[in-house]
């Protein structure tokens, strides 16, 4: 990817794959973007990346907008924003009401960091004076932080036409707390065993930079799980056959609430 094109992946991902929470497919996908002087390498590379990442959720890019804002946002300054409209029969709708005590957490492993948390992120590399170009894990931290938002569309879909799924969460802002409560029934919790994945690098060193508790971090970041699809027992195998990399990150609970052991 080049400097820019993975905001625009981000952008179509946070859009795609929370519309893959109600089990619909996504159709086609707007874009706007605004900036204060239009640098015309920029905003190409970032609607570059709005179309790779369509590609690979399937969706069609139909059209959008770009506004140039002199005096409103400084020169050098974008934003953008995205629309995306998927589909799916009313009948085969994700419902919370089918989750239950007893069913399994399939985690989807996160390429990285995602699109959440970068307040924080910022704060962390100004209090500890981190250069964007400093090595990290054999890349850059600046490469690893952009590394582009996974797009989980294909693989959930395949997943869709062949199991019962009861549910599924997208996990963004507010990290495993804010988000696996999404997909249950009211009064149904999980209890999720962090020890049934490899918690990848980049987050140990943000918390180990940003001196945050450990149990903090599940609040904010998505900690290296970027969806989880909550299926019945007698589906895991063969859900864990059809996704690379799945794995069986805890259970549904009677109790309300995240529990992480």
């Amino acid at each position: 990817t080049g400097k820019y094109d993975t905001v625009g992946i981000d952008c179509v991902a946070m859009c795609v794959n929370d519309i893959l929470c109600h089990g619909a497919k996504p159709l086609f996908f707007l874009d706007y973007l605004a900036c204060g002087k239009l640098d015309s390498d920029v905003s190409s590379e970032i609607i570059k990346g709005v179309a790779d990442g369509c590609l690979q959720a399937g969706a069609s890019l139909i059209g959008g907008e770009t506004a140039e804002m002199a005096g409103f946002y400084e020169d050098g300054e974008y934003d953008i924003a995205g629309f995306c409209v998927g589909a799916q029969e009313k009948e085969l709708l994700l419902s919370t009401e089918n989750t239950k005590a007893g069913q399994v957490v399939i985690g989807l492993p996160s390429s990285g960091v995602h699109s959440n948390g970068f307040s924080l992120v910022r704060k962390i590399l100004k209090d500890n004076n981190i250069s964007l170009n400093e090595e990290f894990n054999g890349s850059t931290v600046g490469k690893t932080l952009l590394t582009p938002t996974k797009i989980y569309v294909k693989e959930v879909l395949k997943v869709l036409e062949e199991i019962k799924v009861a549910g599924i969460a997208h996990i963004t802002g507010g990290g495993f707390h804010e988000n696996l409560p999404r997909a249950l029934k009211d009064g149904l919790g999980m209890k999720i065993d962090k020890n049934s994945y490899e918690v990848p690098e980049i987050f140990k060193y943000l918390q180990e930079k940003g001196k945050i508790d450990g149990e903090e971090m599940y609040h904010i970041f998505n900690m290296g799980v970027g969806m989880a699809l909550i299926v019945n027992k007698e589906d895991v195998d063969k859900t864990l056959s059809l996704i690379d990399n799945a794995f069986v990150l805890g259970e549904v609970t009677e109790e309300s609430g995240i529990e992480i052991v």
